[in-house]
């Protein structure tokens, strides 16, 4: 993973610039590539904290210890009553499903700290789930079973560890599962 463009990345002061995905186990479904973690990805989970039945309104919703810099996140919309649902990660990046226009986007400040956000785009009918992984120079998203992924490299402030939670023009039911991930290399 990482970028094509040619603006400077933070981590190349430790003479690094680029990353691996995570690894994936890859299925033929539907006529589509689904892309989903595997498996063994479970072993890297530290404390799990789970809320559930969370109502998502217009207010920005913080749930305790759903927080960090290093986690793995799993979403489970149960109840879809708005225009909108926002996921933001950090003080970068952000999700946003737009159920009339069936649109997904991912978007996030550039690196290069110019304040311009780059979005990218797919379509989906609904969102049903939504499973991230983040550390500290990347952000995952499996939406849906892996039926749509967002991989990309971030570097947020490590100050901000915020996650926050919101829906415009109604709400969404959603049950949440967070997960510190265990460091792996010292």
């Amino acid at each position: 993973m990482g970028n094509a463009d040619n603006m400077q990345h933070p981590t190349e002061k430790y003479g690094w610039i680029h990353a691996l995905t995570i690894p994936r186990e890859l299925k033929w479904k539907k006529g589509k590539l689904f892309q989903q973690p595997v498996k063994e990805m479970k072993s890297l989970r530290g404390t799990e904290v789970i809320h559930k039945d969370v109502v998502v309104d217009r207010h920005l919703v913080k749930l305790p210890q759903v927080e960090g810099q290093v986690f793995e996140l799993e979403v489970v919309v149960k109840d879809f009553k708005a225009s909108h649902f926002s996921i933001k990660i950090g003080e970068f990046s952000k999700i946003t499903f737009d159920q009339k226009a069936s649109l997904f986007t991912f978007e996030r400040k550039r690196i290069d700290g110019d304040g311009t956000v780059e979005k990218r785009h797919c379509v989906l009918e609904n969102v049903e789930g939504i499973h991230i992984f983040k550390d500290t120079s990347s952000l995952e998203i499996f939406i849906n079973g892996g039926e749509e992924v967002f991989t990309s490299r971030v570097y947020d402030n490590l100050e901000n560890e915020e996650i926050a939670f919101s829906a415009e023009n109604g709400n969404v039911k959603i049950d949440i599962s967070k997960w510190d991930l265990k460091k792996v290399f010292s």
